[in-house]
């Protein structure tokens, strides 16, 4: 199989770099911290934007989770990082109720992340840049908590084929082993949020 994770990790972390050495150091490390803020801003509001989602969009994760998905007793297997806390909270009930939650606080999240991130780009101004290389890095930082946030997220908010295509991807991947243990570290502080 094509590499195509891979792919997509190196150029998010690309992306960070050029956009950080374009902008300067301090505008990356601004950037760095404000998605950082508005990522941390968005959890709290996850449960109370879940509660409107849920009538629209838990009929489409049943059906794309599905029962035939699950094994008997379990979860599916391209869970990811939510496996393991998934099938502890699994134990006190319904496997597939647990993960359509799990789902719609995860697309609550990344609503209301999206959300704020277009609006500070509206009133966000531009700025002549200062020092490249420490942008540089400070923008890689940026784009690996992109690269991150997408393996965090992603095994919730694509079920079905989508969730397993990206398992395949995962397991063919060289730079996930990699990521590994900062991927479960940010889905371990999730599930504070979202469990």
């Amino acid at each position: 199989m094509l590499p195509w994770l891979d792919y997509f990790l190196v150029s998010a972390l690309a992306w960070g770099g050029a956009a950080g050495y374009l902008a300067g150091f301090r505008r990356a490390l601004y950037r760095f911290s404000t998605l950082a803020g508005l990522a941390l801003a968005a959890l709290f509001g996850t449960a109370k934007c879940a509660l409107y989602l849920k009538p629209a969009l838990e009929p489409v994760f049943a059906v794309g989770f599905g029962r035939r998905a699950l094994p008997v007793g379990g979860l599916p297997p391209h869970l990811g990082p939510w496996g393991r806390l998934l099938a502890l909270e699994a134990v006190t009930g319904d496997p597939l109720f647990s993960l359509i939650g799990l789902a719609l606080r995860a697309t609550a999240f990344c609503l209301i992340f999206a959300t704020l991130f277009l609006a500070l780009k509206l009133v966000e101004k531009a700025r002549a840049p200062a020092s490249q290389i420490g942008g540089l890095a400070v923008g890689a930082a940026t784009g690996l908590f992109a690269a991150i946030l997408f393996l965090t997220l992603g095994p919730l908010l694509l079920p079905g084929k989508g969730g397993e295509v990206l398992a395949l991807a995962t397991a063919d991947s060289s730079l996930v082993p990699l990521l590994q243990p900062l991927v479960q570290a940010m889905a371990d502080f999730f599930a504070f949020f979202f469990l």
